[in-house]
């Protein structure tokens, strides 16, 4: 099967061409990366097409002066990498291209032979913006909205693709139950990871209770009910631990935690350096409001780590049992606090914090490779393979 990927820079559509790669199934991937970022990742080769140009524009586009110039130059770039593919896609069997991407060079894939998949790696694009208004509002903002031609594009693509591709439960149960858009054109397959990359690196200090949370420090990442939560989270010798970098609207709930001894922000890490703060935590938190899957999820289960994530959250597909996490509905504070006191009490009965790695680490035994034979079934189903 010769399958063309097409994405600015989404980790997980990275991966698959990875894998595609080794098994010599890529055809293209067409990203709009650096050479000098692709090759990093192992993806260098006549198959991998760099447009990068949208990675500079994109720097621009974070300086721009207002929310509306912002939202206008993300439509820009979108449309010009979209303007640029059409005219280099080349025939093939399956055409994997990223949500708003990809609404001309996925119609051209299609006419060249291609089964056209709209990879949406979040919940439905209006689903994800009637959220987002929501917390805007409850914390006092205004939201500016997803930029209506970005919508446009979007819906089109969910229109006229041959099916859509998301990751979890709950990005299905936006397209299928709130917007009503046909199971049988939706493909639901949850992403894989690379246990190479993901694993034990250390263990936590059994003196202390570590909290983690890696991610956006943003409003749709759920960072304020995490804050609120570990404030008011009354056990001996606990930690916060924030990695990742700060989105616009959050230094009002960070500024006051700045000083703290027990919280700890961290700015942007390596992969290496993630690895070991998951190692080392005793759980990782991850409260999104919206959030199609959320990959760290599944890394830190991988690296040994409990895990406590919201209702909203794809990844909460992979708790399934109280020895890998707990589950909670989004932005309630109350319900977060009482699974970190739950996850507080199964550290205190454990000797020196272990026993953690054993229950956890092996429900995360699924791989990018499986994700793709699970994607070819798929396409199968279209007679294709």
């Amino acid at each position: 099967m010769r399958v063309t990927i097409a994405t600015m820079n989404q980790s997980h559509s990275l991966e698959t061409a990875r894998v595609l790669l080794e098994l010599g199934q890529l055809h293209r991937l067409y990203a709009g990366l650096p050479k000098r970022r692709l090759a990093s990742r192992g993806l260098v080769g006549p198959e991998v097409v760099s447009i990068p140009w949208p990675f500079y524009f994109e720097a621009l586009r974070t300086r721009a002066a207002s929310e509306a110039q912002r939202l206008r130059l993300e439509h820009l770039h979108k449309r010009w990498f979209d303007a640029v593919l059409r005219k280099r896609v080349e025939p093939g069997d399956l055409f994997i291209g990223t949500s708003s991407l990809v609404t001309s060079s996925g119609r051209e894939a299609r006419r060249k032979g291609a089964i056209w998949v709209c990879d949406r790696p979040c919940s439905h694009i209006l689903t994800q913006n009637r959220l987002l208004e929501e917390e805007y509002r409850l914390h006092g903002l205004r939201w500016p909205g997803i930029s209506r031609a970005i919508v446009e594009r979007e819906l089109a693509e969910y229109r006229e693709a041959d099916a859509v591709l998301v990751a979890s439960s709950f990005a299905e149960r936006s397209f299928v139950r709130e917007h009503g858009f046909p199971a049988e054109r939706l493909w639901k397959v949850p992403y894989g990871i690379d246990l190479s990359r993901f694993y034990p690196d250390g263990a936590p200090d059994p003196r202390f209770f570590d909290v983690l949370f890696v991610g956006q420090l943003s409003l749709q990442k759920g960072v304020p009910y995490l804050l609120e939560a570990f404030d008011r989270l009354e056990v001996p010798n606990k930690r916060l631990t924030l990695v990742g970098a700060e989105q616009p609207g959050i230094d009002r709930y960070l500024a006051p935690l700045r000083d703290r001894p027990d919280v700890r922000i961290t700015g942007v890490l390596p992969q290496e350096g993630v690895r070991r703060e998951m190692s080392r935590a005793h759980v990782l938190v991850l409260p999104s409001v919206q959030d199609g899957f959320g990959m760290v999820t599944a890394q830190a289960i991988a690296c040994g780590c409990r895990v406590v994530v919201s209702d909203h959250c794809g990844s909460a597909d992979f708790v399934m049992s109280e020895a890998v996490g707990e589950v909670f509905p989004a932005r309630d504070v109350a319900a977060l606090r009482a699974c970190l006191e739950r996850s507080w009490k199964r550290v205190a009965v454990c000797t020196e914090g272990s026993g953690r790695e054993g229950d956890v680490r092996g429900v995360v035994a699924r791989t990018w490779h499986q994700y793709l034979e699970d994607l070819f079934l798929r396409a199968k189903e279209l007679n294709l393979g």
